[in-house]
């Protein structure tokens, strides 16, 4: 198999602070209560979901309305998240992908964790390896809109947010994307020190699951990246990497930009 090269552009991140009253149809209601009751997590009628209300076609759509420039039509079109949408009978990758053009493929990965948009960019580096996708584009999502209580999203609570990776930066504006991986340890402070170890003049973003001090608390999947965008344009090889502690597995990336300052 040929190893193509994938080279993003600068994250963009997009923040929902508003509350939007849930609007869950009966027939929706009951495909979320009899999901939930395999889990023996059980609905009472007319119980209404915990959070502010936004979903991932709300979100996705907006964020793709504020680029300062139209996101081509891209091959395949990944959602990745920890928590489940609102709207559970409605795709939402397939309704975001008609809005970038119709043409786009569209599909989600879930229960990943912080490591949700990690593993979407390996698939879809695996995609483009494998000649089935050549440009693309994944949106990481953070809502809070539940039927269910999650520790990690509502204890603080998780602020909404989307941010949008893609494939099709303009010559000379963007990093290429050298590594991904994803490991188990036992310790994340000392797999950090891996690393560091194995790439010491790396410059560091560290998410939620590695920092000790968060910047944001208040983001899950979209931290790290979001942070990406904000160092954005790199210097030199810059590792990002953040631990999901209930799996315990440590994710990381290697980006280095096309030109070099």
């Amino acid at each position: 198999m040929t190893t193509a090269t994938m080279r993003l552009d600068r994250p963009t991140a997009r923040y929902f602070d508003e509350r939007v009253p849930p609007e869950v149809p009966a027939y929706e209601f009951d495909i979320m209560a009899g999901l939930l009751a395999d889990f023996e997590v059980f609905l009472e009628p007319g119980q209404r979901p915990l959070g502010s209300g936004n979903t991932f076609e709300q979100m996705g759509g907006s964020l793709l309305d504020a680029l300062d420039r139209p996101l081509p039509t891209p091959d395949v079109l990944v959602l990745a998240y920890h928590l489940p949408d609102l709207h559970v009978a409605d795709v939402a990758a397939c309704a975001l992908a008609e809005r970038c053009g119709g043409a786009s493929a569209g599909f989600s990965v879930s229960e990943q964790g912080v490591g949700a948009g990690f593993t979407a960019l390996r698939i879809l580096r695996a995609m483009r390896n494998a000649g089935t996708a050549g440009d693309g584009a994944v949106m990481v999502f953070d809502q809070s809109t539940s039927f269910y209580y999650d520790a990690d999203t509502h204890d603080l609570p998780i602020t909404d947010t989307a941010v949008l990776l893609r494939t099709d930066p303009k010559p000379g504006t963007g990093a290429v994307l050298e590594f991904l991986e994803e490991s188990a340890v036992d310790d994340a402070a000392n797999g950090l020190r891996d690393l560091l170890r194995r790439y010491p003049d790396a410059d560091l973003i560290v998410g939620r699951g590695l920092a000790a001090s968060a910047i944001d608390p208040r983001r899950l999947c979209t931290d790290v990246w979001a942070l990406l965008a904000e160092r954005w344009p790199l210097n030199r090889l810059t590792l990002v990497a953040d631990y999901d502690r209930h799996a315990g597995r440590l994710f990381a990336a290697g980006l280095r930009p096309e030109v070099m300052p």
